[in-house]
């Protein structure tokens, strides 16, 4: 026999699983081949060493104790890895800091001079004086009127929300809403504001 030959059958052999005929066959290549005498004898002691372990008992505190002597991970690398593990988190929380911020920017830095956002304005459908915009009985506003820095007074109809940004909304008997009124003359309420403004155009088509 080779010791190709013998290499494949060695475990075979450990496993008492040889014939008569190849186990003898298989000694007398081991009596010749003094590598492939040592291969077997390093294999049994392997088992040997294998089989004396499972003997082995640890106490009920060995987990605890081998835990304490490794070294504690930094910090940086703990949150490194959560990082990586919720990137999803990370983003939105990025973004939620980056809308907070800009939103105070535009809340104290920019002029206060009187905004106002709505498709009426083409029409000449509102009326601009001392700070307030007005819609008259008249009138009818297709979707939202949106005024910042200045009051609103309806009189008429607005099909869509009316919202106040730092100023106030009145409305007269005669006036008619489809959608909702709501001032926002808090940070904390214009910072919401822009975070549902933004949810919002995101989801709608």
């Amino acid at each position: 026999m080779s010791c190709t030959e013998i290499q494949s059958q060695i475990h075979d052999y450990l496993d008492g699983e040889l014939s008569h005929q190849e186990e003898s066959r298989f000694k007398e290549h081991l009596n010749t081949c003094a590598k492939c005498h040592q291969h077997l004898l390093e294999l049994e002691k392997t088992i040997a060493l294998v089989q004396s372990l499972s003997h082995v008992r640890t106490t009920r505190d060995f987990t605890e104790k081998l835990l304490a002597r490794l070294p504690k991970e930094k910090k940086r690398q703990v949150f490194a890895f959560w990082m990586k593990k919720h990137p999803l988190v990370v983003a939105a929380s990025i973004f939620i800091l980056f809308m907070i911020g800009s939103s105070i920017f535009s809340w104290y830095g920019e002029d206060r001079e009187l905004q106002i956002s709505s498709n009426a304005l083409a029409s000449h459908s509102l009326i601009v004086e001392d700070g307030y915009v007005y819609v008259p009985e008249d009138k009818v506003i297709e979707g939202d009127l949106i005024v910042k820095h200045g009051n609103i007074k309806v009189s008429g109809i607005v099909k869509g929300n009316v919202i106040a940004i730092d100023g106030k909304v009145l409305l007269s008997s005669t006036a008619h809403i489809a959608g909702k009124t709501e001032e926002v003359n808090q940070l904390l309420d214009w910072i919401w504001y822009k975070i549902k403004s933004f949810g919002y155009a995101v989801v709608t088509p």
